[in-house]
């Protein structure tokens, strides 16, 4: 996952990354954005166009995602109106932050076959979301692996059987839930490791019960 669209689902807020563009493109700054619960990023940068037209060089996108070249002279200027438009949205949308989650799965459906006729299915996009299933496990055990991800040992509610889960960027979040039952969303994932190819569960959300 991009570093932008990890920002923006660790602090549900719309991110720009910006880099220094392509020396063919000259002194410029290039940025990717991802926009949060309630934004429309192009329409926002169309607003900020309308208002400033010298002050992007140019840009593109759709509602969740755009980029755009700058010069770095006029990053400080970009920031404060971009951040007043993208205010001005959510002050007049309705952002929904409940979970919407495809059901639960019956013990006998969380395996690798599953998740492989899933990736059949792919790309996921704004309008074909990726599935995102929610179950009822006791967490046994939570270890850091990398850089704040959580591994997770998770033994599902009905069947007893053990899952291993990951949790990316958050493992200061959870590393207190160790030892209690949840209700976990997830998604589907494959890891593959020495030949071996095991059911991973990516973890979205956890809340205690």
């Amino acid at each position: 996952m991009l570093i932008q669209a990890r920002l923006k689902d660790k602090y549900n807020k719309t991110t720009f990354i910006f880099t220094r563009a392509d020396k063919a493109q000259g002194d410029m700054l290039k940025a990717s954005a991802r926009a949060a619960e309630g934004v429309n990023v192009i329409e926002a940068l169309n607003n900020l166009n309308r208002q400033f037209p010298q002050l992007i060089t140019t840009y593109g996108g759709h509602a969740k995602a755009a980029g755009l070249l700058l010069r770095p002279s006029r990053l400080s200027a970009f920031t404060q109106a971009i951040e007043k438009i993208i205010a001005t949205q959510l002050i007049n949308s309705t952002v929904d932050n409940s979970i919407y989650t495809d059901g639960e799965l019956l013990p006998y459906e969380l395996n690798v076959a599953n998740a492989e006729f899933l990736r059949v299915l792919e790309p996921w996009g704004s309008h074909l979301p990726e599935p995102l299933f929610e179950n009822t496990f006791y967490i046994e055990q939570i270890r850091e692996v990398g850089k704040n991800h959580a591994q997770l040992l998770l033994i599902e509610s009905q069947s007893g059987q053990a899952f291993k889960g990951i949790a990316f960027n958050q493992y200061a979040y959870y590393d207190s839930l160790v030892k209690k039952r949840c209700r976990i969303a997830y998604r589907l994932d494959i890891n593959e490791w020495r030949g071996q190819r095991t059911l991973s569960l990516v973890i979205s959300h956890i809340e205690t019960i």
